[in-house]
């Protein structure tokens, strides 16, 4: 599984020194006790810290991927965790990547406080991905090759980190380790190289309120979606503020429960006829006859609404789709204790054609036909289902489905 990094800032409040992880999303300052949420325009840019600092420094970027990929090829689906850097940066002579350096050393926010020049990064993060999915051959596929039907990135982490190097004539020299140097046969004037102060980027802090009656909105480091205790109304981070999400569960009125989540997503398919139950069931070759009722009942996938393994996420969304949870009560409910939500819709919604992939049972006929599909989303819903724990296992005792905890706990760690 990943390893999460370490960034050493500030809390905007007070000012005291917090130590966030990368996917922190919501924090409580141990100093002055304000909750806030993090969020940031375009992707998150941290850089390593040099044993010395100093304006001469430039800071190189590069490229960090950190996600599950999904690819069909022929008549199977591989999924594979990815954890990788690579330089964004037009100077080949630099390292190609940052390799477990992130893991060891202090990070920060590169923000305008960091002294040093920055270089712009000169190499999109599309193509930055072509690179990196030559390592799905490990999986057993060519993610590129002309008989792969369908990539898909889940739960991806896109962000940039930035290298410092101190400059002497051609040369740079690693400001971290300031042993290693590197001569560097393209002019570092060159204009190509655009260095300036890290002054048009910043993560944005914002006080963790709900919009709705402005009580303290409940969450874990990790959360993508809060939840208010005393309104009781769920919400989603957005650039500048808060979304309101729609949520419902299936309640359970007797033992003790923890409500894991799952995102029930109501999609506009085109490039298929699949717009109820019952063309699934057709479609996918489902086990099953046919219902009147279902011809009118409309296709609803369900997907969980957590980071745990592709095997795992691939098998409980297909079970829900397949067999969806009734008895669903979406107002005058008390919220329970939610286990963490660490997977944002936007996710969900990239997952729905993976998911309806491993649902069907004539694959080499049906994945022909993935290219031109188009699945989007017409409506989701945050639905959370009673799971009762059992030695190492939670259990969903009305569909028979367990989920191992220390599953759900290396989740977290990706």
């Amino acid at each position: 599984m990943g390893t999460n990094w370490r960034i050493d800032h500030e809390c905007p409040q007070c000012g005291g020194p917090i130590t966030l992880e990368e996917t922190d999303r919501f924090f409580s300052c141990d100093y002055c006790r304000a909750r806030l949420h993090i969020t940031s325009n375009g992707p998150f840019q941290y850089c390593l810290v040099p044993k010395n600092a100093g304006t001469d420094l430039l800071y190189f970027p590069y490229w960090r991927f950190k996600g599950t990929a999904y690819a069909i090829t022929g008549i199977k689906i591989h999924h594979r965790l990815m954890d990788h850097t690579r330089s964004a940066s037009s100077v080949s002579e630099l390292p190609y990547s940052l390799g477990f350096r992130p893991q060891t050393q202090p990070l920060s926010f590169a923000t305008r406080k960091v002294e040093g020049r920055f270089i712009t990064p000169s190499l999109a993060f599309s193509k930055i991905l072509l690179s990196m999915e030559k390592q799905l051959a490990g999986m057993g596929v060519q993610a590129t090759a002309q008989d792969t039907l369908e990539k898909k990135y889940i739960g991806e982490t896109a962000s940039i980190i930035y290298a410092p190097f101190k400059r002497d004539g051609q040369k740079l020299i690693d400001a971290i380790t300031q042993k290693k140097s590197y001569l560097i046969k393209k002019p570092l004037d060159d204009e190509s190289l655009i260095a300036g102060k890290a002054d048009t980027w910043r993560p944005e802090f914002f006080p963790a309120l709900c919009p709705q009656c402005g009580w303290d909105l409940n969450g874990e480091r990790d959360s993508c979606v809060f939840v208010c205790e005393n309104c009781e109304r769920a919400w989603e981070p957005i650039h500048d503020g808060l979304n309101e999400v729609s949520m419902g569960a299936v309640l359970k009125h007797s033992g003790d429960a923890t409500y894991i989540p799952f995102w029930k997503i109501r999609p506009r398919i085109t490039g298929i006829q699949l717009d109820t139950y019952a063309d699934l069931v057709r479609l996918a070759n489902l086990p099953k006859v046919v219902q009147k009722k279902w011809e009118t009942l409309p296709l609803e996938f369900w997907v969980p609404a957590f980071k745990i393994r592709p095997d795992i996420f691939l098998r409980m969304g297909g079970m829900l789709t397949i067999s969806a949870p009734e008895n669903i009560v979406y107002e005058n409910w008390k919220k329970p204790s939610i286990y963490p939500i660490t997977l944002p819709l936007v996710d969900a919604v990239e997952s729905l054609k993976i998911i309806f992939a491993s649902l069907v049972v004539t694959k080499r006929k049906n994945y022909a036909k993935l290219p031109g599909i188009d699945i989007s989303p017409l409506k989701s819903t945050l639905i959370l289902l009673p799971f009762i724990s059992r030695g190492n296992e939670f259990i969903y005792e009305e569909h028979n489905m367990a989920i191992q905890k220390i599953a759900l706990r290396y989740g977290r760690n990706f």
